[in-house]
């Protein structure tokens, strides 16, 4: 089957009466005809003057593309809500799929018989979506690691321009609560996860997992108006 928007506001219902206990509120949807995700929980976010990030503008988008089974359409919109139940809720998870994402899906799937992933495999005639196997090539990124005045640390993946990566460092120095950015170069895995480019909008992430996953990495400065690797 191929979701239309019929279907996935009344499995959000569903699901959010079952497993949210109706806390959500339907967020618009949107359907594409996307072939790199089933699935996504997209939204807008900015720094606040007392260092805290707004989200809003939050949306629900599913692919038309892939033709997959009922069940595994329910479980790509029950792994999207926990995106949106996190984001809506202002949480901050380790990573993306971090330790609430898991606790949540882990919760679910023990409780209501669901088979939630971490990755999306429509299991159908289209084929799966190797999205791990995507996610685990090496591929050098670079890296603006950012520190608030309140301890928060946040990471953003930029664009390999570097005028693009000068001025995004520039402006986020003149953010009040933005106290410190360093910038690195890795091939680390664990940021293909991140999206690439130059809006202040940073992904929160624990110092200690931040540590180590920059294990290796390159650090770049910048000097006299370019940037040094």
């Amino acid at each position: 089957m191929r979701a239309d928007i019929k279907f996935i506001e009344e499995k959000f219902a569903r699901f959010n009466r079952e497993m949210f206990g109706s806390r959500l509120p339907l967020p618009p949807i949107e359907l594409t005809d996307a072939g790199t995700f089933l699935g996504k929980c997209v939204y807008r976010g900015r720094l606040l003057d007392d260092g805290r990030r707004e989200i809003y503008d939050l949306r629900l988008r599913f692919s038309t593309r892939f033709d997959i089974a009922e069940r595994v359409a329910e479980d790509v919109v029950i792994h999207e809500m926990i995106h949106y139940f996190i984001n809506y809720n202002g949480l901050m998870d380790t990573a993306p799929h971090g330790r609430i994402f898991r606790s949540l899906m882990e919760c679910i799937n023990r409780n209501y018989g669901r088979n939630v992933t971490i990755s999306h495999k429509s299991g159908a005639t289209a084929g799966e979506m190797q999205t791990e196997v995507a996610d685990k090539l090496r591929r050098w990124h670079v890296i603006a690691v950012l520190l608030t005045g309140t301890g928060d640390t946040g990471v953003k993946i930029l664009p390999h321009v570097e005028q693009k990566i000068i001025d995004f460092r520039r402006r986020a120095m003149q953010v009040r609560q933005i106290k410190r950015v360093d910038l690195y170069l890795h091939d680390e895995p664990f940021f293909n996860q991140f999206p690439t480019s130059t809006a202040l909008r940073i992904a929160r992430i624990a110092p200690q997992l931040l540590r180590e996953k920059l294990t290796g990495a390159r650090s770049l400065r910048i000097e006299n108006g370019h940037l040094i690797y």
